[in-house]
């Protein structure tokens, strides 16, 4: 009789424990100590465009987003800055070359809106960039890509913002390369003071102050002034007889560059003009991809 108890006891214990095991292993999804990363990476993701995407308060703080199939937390992301003198310019310029790094490369890509001079000087365009990055890393779970391998493309006053970002502003150390296409570089310069009456009212109205009102201000517009050791990795593409931007610019801040022993790439095109015309982007383009594909 106590045998048989002792059997009716033992089998009871074992169905416990089996019971128990089974609602623990139940439940494992849902455990967040069990669950790796990994485990939660959703695949075969198919391709998404988001237009409009508010990442701020004003009415230019909007962007477009390109995002590849097949991503996950890996896949880098690339922020395209439109150029127009920065009192003009829409992300709609730079939508065709965000859906071809999407489409042909698997990257991320967000082009985006910013706010405009003169109405907005400096640095609300960087308050506007670092509104782009704080809203990636944001909706990093819900896009699936990475909130830690982030780009930069700019054309223009585009790449003049992207370069002064990635090199001055980045404080989270977000971005880990920059593309710069015709960017000015360094406003203190007597090519940009003395011999460009356009320029000086265009970088009076970017700092809000003329370089004889405070010429740090216009030393601090400059990405020139930021490079250092730990600078991020560069692509500068730039036409030999761009009117617009010296092409002086781009080699000397290449030269720095290369003196700081950071990683840089110098696309130089005979003519073109400032804008590229006739030129054989995919160079440009194909440097891009094999930057941020590499790292």
């Amino acid at each position: 009789m106590k045998s048989q108890q002792f059997l009716i006891k033992k089998i009871k214990l074992l169905l416990f424990f089996s019971f128990f095991l089974f609602f623990v292993a139940c439940n494992k999804d849902n455990d967040p100590i069990n669950v790796s990363v990994e485990s939660e990476e959703p695949r075969n993701l198919p391709a998404a465009q988001l237009q409009n995407v508010v990442y701020g308060e004003n009415e230019r703080n909007v962007m477009d987003v390109f995002l590849p199939e097949n991503r996950n937390s890996k896949t880098p992301v690339l922020i395209l800055i439109h150029g127009g003198s920065w009192s003009s310019g829409d992300k709609a310029a730079m939508n065709p070359v965000a859906n071809m790094f999407s489409q042909n490369y698997g990257i991320a890509s967000i082009s985006i809106n910013y706010r405009l001079i003169p109405n907005y000087t400096l640095p609300a365009q960087m308050e506007d960039i670092q509104g782009v990055v704080n809203k990636i890393v944001k909706e990093q779970p819900t896009w699936h890509i990475s909130k830690e391998n982030i780009y930069l493309f700019g054309v223009s006053a585009g790449a003049h913002l992207s370069l002064l970002y990635a090199y001055g502003y980045d404080v989270q150390d977000k971005i880990k390369g920059v593309i710069s296409m015709c960017g000015p570089t360094n406003f203190v310069l007597p090519d940009m003071i003395e011999e460009h009456d356009d320029w000086n009212q265009v970088i009076t109205e970017l700092t809000g102050y003329s370089y004889e009102e405070n010429p740090e201000s216009w030393q601090q517009a400059s990405p020139y002034y930021f490079v250092n050791s730990s600078t991020c990795s560069t692509i500068l593409a730039h036409c030999e007889d761009d009117s617009v931007v010296p092409y002086s610019q781009a080699v000397m801040l290449n030269e720095k560059l290369e003196a700081n022993g950071v990683e840089t790439r110098f696309l130089s095109y005979p003519q073109g003009g400032h804008l590229f015309l006739g030129v054989n982007l995919s160079e440009i383009l194909e440097a891009s991809k094999e930057m941020i594909l590499d790292k």
